[in-house]
Order: structure tokens, then C-alpha cells, then sequence
């Protein structure tokens, strides 16, 4: 969540400097991470700077250092021209501290000038309801199955890297928030209700925007699973793998899944049913979800982290949903979209790497 902070230094030296706080660092909620544009209209010049740690301060040396010198306007006044001269270096600090009732401080110091301005508090990710990761063990598996349908063949070896998981898929309550803190449009619930449901209408675009902000405001990177990573997880991982996500047996599937002979054709809030092996809720039905890859035919040969094409028409979706046959739900089982349609049964899960 960046915030910015505006600084205006003017001296017999240096007519005008601006000065923009452009980055927070959000994992430790404080102000350490600083950019700086300098904008002057008699040069141009840049800013070079050292962080120093002193305790509770966070100093910043700097210096400006000016090539150019502005010469005049060509075209009337739509172009400057600036010409080169002696590089000249100015000294400057900025120092980050708390005053005596604890609010974040920020001075810049220019020569005998300086300026100090409070800064807006740093976001706290406690109050932003980010999805509960479950990490999942690399290993080695067979993706793919002889007894569905024929993309679900060749069966194939994959390896994997460790990796996490979403507990659950995204719901309407943790895009919501995403959607207000952005201010995109939040997408039709199609009157089933918001809060803990998994978030429908949402294309390929948007699963991937809330996966770079939520990357944004925790320092970390999400993304979608792969296809390979969501299968993968969804089995259970190397032991004891599951033809549904949590069982072996259709008839108890309704213990783990909504699929269309128990969903009332309706989703449900997120994690009502039993998880799999490692914790996962709604692998198997309720919404499908968009992974990574581009939807092609499985290679034959084994592979290591796959990640599909760089391109293609449509994008995986997996997991069968509350309309689908219990027959969609099976780990095993593939399915496509394209990356721009909004429907009632796609959402997402987030993947951490």
C-alpha cells in the first residue's frame, strides 16, 4: 500500500526540490524504503543515496548532483533545452524518527534549511484479511490419469519445489478489500451473498492483479498455483494420494466437495467441508479455479516445475464446482476458460513462492 509525502526546499543554492516518499515496507510496518524525484527548473539533476541506521532513525545521505544547466526553449515554450556543465554536488539528508507521541517524522536537511513533515501511518497488515497459507512439500508424483478424459493423458512424472497454498480459494470478503483499497469495481455476487463465499465473475486478469497486490503489501510473491502445483496439492502430495481431493470413494465426496447433487445451485462459504490430506478446503468443487498455465495437451517426458507455453487461447481452470458431476471433481480432471470471461463457476486460490 504506497503512500507519498510532498517536500518543497527552496534556497539561494537550490531553488526548488521535490521530493517524494513513494515506498513503505509493509513487513515491518515502518517507513524504509524511500524514493526520490528531484524536479528543478533552472538543471536537472539526480540523487544518490546511502541508507545509515542509527537506532530507531532511519537516515538517508544523499547527493544531488548536477549536469545540466537550463539554456532556453526551443519550439516556443513545449521543449527545454539544457546544456552540460561542470558537475556540481550538494549534500543532502533525510532522516526518518519518531517524535515524543510516537508519530513518524520525516526532516530534510539541506545545508542550514530544513523541512519535516508527519508522516501517515504505515499500513498494518492485521487489519487486511489476507488468505491463511499452508506449505506444502516438494516431491515427486504422477500428474495425469489413464481413466478420465483424454487430456487427462499421458500420465506423466513431475517434480516439484516446495511451495504454499491458500487454505482456501479467495473469497468475496478478501477481494472486497482488495477491490475498495484499489478502487476497482467488485464483482456480482449474482445475489448469493458476499463475506466468506468464494469470489465469482472474476477473470484470469483479475485473480492475477490481486496476487501483485497482495504481493505488494506483504514484501512476498504470490501468484496462481501451476497446473502441475494444484493437482499436486490437491492429491494430498506424494503419499497417499486421492482420486478426490480427501477420499478415494464417490459416495463419500459429499463429506469434501459441493457438486451438483448437494450444492442446492448455490456456492457455499468457503471451508464447511472436510480438507484433504494437507489441510486444503474445496479442492474439490464449490468454484473451479484459474491456475497459471496456458491449456495445452500433457507432454509425454518427465518434467521439473512446469509452467506451460508462454502462450495460447485459453487458461486452466480445476476443481469441478457446485454445478458440475462429481466425475469434474476428481483431482485428475481438467478444464478451460478463456482468460477474459466472468462466469458464476471460476474463482481462484493464491500460490506463495
Amino acid at each position: 500500500m504506497s503512500d507519498f509525502q510532498l517536500f518543497q526546499i527552496t534556497s539561494t543554492i537550490l531553488p526548488n526540490i521535490f521530493l517524494f516518499v513513494l515506498t513503505l515496507d509493509p513487513s515491518s510496518k515502518r517507513y524504509d524504503k524511500l524514493g526520490f524525484e528531484i524536479y528543478n527548473l533552472m538543471s536537472i539533476g539526480t540523487l544518490e543515496r546511502v541508507p545509515i541506521e542509527d537506532g530507531e532513525e532511519r537516515r538517508w545521505k544523499g547527493t544531488i548532483r548536477y549536469d545540466q544547466s537550463f539554456k532556453g526553449y526551443k519550439n516556443g515554450k513545449s521543449r527545454p533545452v539544457y546544456e552540460d556543465l561542470t558537475s556540481k554536488d550538494i549534500e543532502v539528508f533525510v532522516i526518518l524518527e519518531k517524535d515524543s507521541v510516537g508519530e513518524n517524522v520525516l526532516s530534510v536537511r539541506l545545508g542550514n534549511i530544513i523541512v519535516s513533515s508527519i508522516l501517515p501511518p504505515a499500513p498494518q497488515l492485521d487489519s487486511i484479511p489476507l488468505p491463511n497459507m499452508i506449505f506444502i512439500p516438494g516431491g515427486t508424483f504422477q500428474m495425469g490419469s489413464d481413466e478420465g478424459g483424454g487430456d487427462e493423458e499421458p500420465v506423466h512424472q513431475v517434480t516439484l519445489s516446495d511451495f504454499y497454498l491458500a487454505e482456501t480459494e479467495v473469497t468475496f470478503a478478501q477481494y472486497d478489500y482488495f477491490c475498495e483499497a484499489t478502487g476497482r469495481v467488485k464483482p456480482n455476487d449474482a445475489g448469493w451473498g458476499r463475506g466468506n463465499r468464494p469470489v465469482i465473475n472474476v477473470t484470469w486478469d483479475d485473480a492475477q492483479a490481486y496476487c501483485q497486490w497482495v504481493s505488494d503489501q506483504t514484501g512476498l510473491k504470490y501468484r496462481l498455483p501451476t497446473e502441475a502445483e494444484w493437482e499436486y496439492a490437491a492429491g494430498g502430495g506424494v503419499i497417499n494420494r486421492t482420486i478426490y481431493a480427501g477420499t478415494n470413494r464417490t459416495r463419500k465426496l459429499d463429506d469434501f466437495a459441493w457438486h451438483r447433487d448437494n450444492s442446492n445451485s448455490t456456492t457455499h462459504p468457503v471451508g464447511l467441508k472436510k480438507p484433504n490430506a494437507l489441510g486444503l478446503y474445496d479442492m474439490s468443487g464449490n468454484v473451479y479455479e484459474w491456475c497459471q498455465d496456458w491449456y495445452v495437451n500433457y507432454p509425454s517426458s518427465a518434467q521439473t516445475n512446469p509452467t506451460g507455453p508462454f502462450s495460447g487461447s485459453y487458461k486452466v481452470v480445476r476443481g469441478g464446482s457446485w454445478i458440475y458431476l462429481d466425475s469434474d471433481c476428481r483431482v485428475a480432471s481438467r478444464d478451460f476458460n478463456h482468460p477474459d470471461d466472468v462466469n458464476l463457476i471460476v474463482g481462484f486460490r493464491v500460490c506463495r513462492y
